[in-house]
């Protein structure tokens, strides 16, 4: 379960990545998309591909999938926290729960749903120290780049004659969707420390208006003192 394989997210991405190498290892995969398909079931190289009913993580959906399926086991890649006071996955679905934990402490509402998980997968070092912090024994898997996505310097030192940044100056970098301002994505406290270090810039993966009970990015910038160093991206 995670995002559709064909999308280029971060959950997307990898995704495709451990579906295709689960079914090159001989396992007989089926693929949830909690985000980005409606409507139908898609098959995505020889993979089944099943549709979310309503958008969000809590989708309920889940619960017919998994009576259909009948998975030997359930990996989740988002963030666990979603599923902390939902019936499913029943007690009886082996869970894996590979998720990210991006904060110091651990949250609780984390902590609340990785106990019920039957393994709890760290992405990072940090999330595996945290993760074992609050109890938990996880087993640390990070994520990877397939090669053939071909990351290359060359195409950093393009982004940033793109973005019009100096090609000495430090880059910071965000990506999210900026929603319910503050909270989320900390868009606001990233510009508020780059007021605190001249000459370098800040990029934000993100649309700049204002969107679900959040502030325009372009005002927030203007507000620190940033404007000329904060960079979003082209809205297309």
């Amino acid at each position: 379960a995670s995002n559709v394989p064909w999308s280029p997210t971060g959950y997307g991405t990898q995704g495709a990545s451990l579906a295709l190498r689960l079914k090159r290892d001989g396992f007989d995969v089926v693929y949830y998309a909690n985000y980005g398909l409606h409507g139908g079931v898609i098959e995505w190289n020889g993979i089944s591909v099943l549709p979310g009913a309503q958008d969000g993580y809590q989708d309920p959906i889940i619960d017919g999938h998994i009576r259909a399926v009948q998975p030997d086991l359930l990996i989740t890649l988002f963030d666990a926290w979603a599923w902390r006071e939902t019936p499913w996955p029943p007690d009886s679905v082996r869970w894996a729960a590979w998720a990210p934990v991006d904060h110091t402490p651990i949250s609780k509402a984390n902590i609340q749903a990785l106990k019920r998980a039957r393994y709890a997968l760290a992405m990072s070092a940090h999330g595996r120290d945290q993760m074992e912090s609050a109890g938990l024994s996880p087993v640390y898997i990070p994520h990877g780049i397939e090669k053939t996505f071909g990351y290359t310097t060359n195409g950093r030192r393009e982004f940033r004659r793109y973005l019009q940044v100096p090609e000495g100056a430090f880059l910071f970098g965000s990506v999210g969707l900026h929603r319910y301002y503050p909270h989320r994505k900390s868009f606001d406290r990233l510009m508020a420390a780059l007021a605190k270090v001249p000459d370098a810039y800040l990029y934000l993966h993100a649309l700049p208006d204002t969107q679900a009970g959040s502030v325009d990015l372009r005002d927030i910038a203007e507000f620190y003192g940033v404007a000329n160093r904060v960079i979003t991206a082209d809205v297309y």
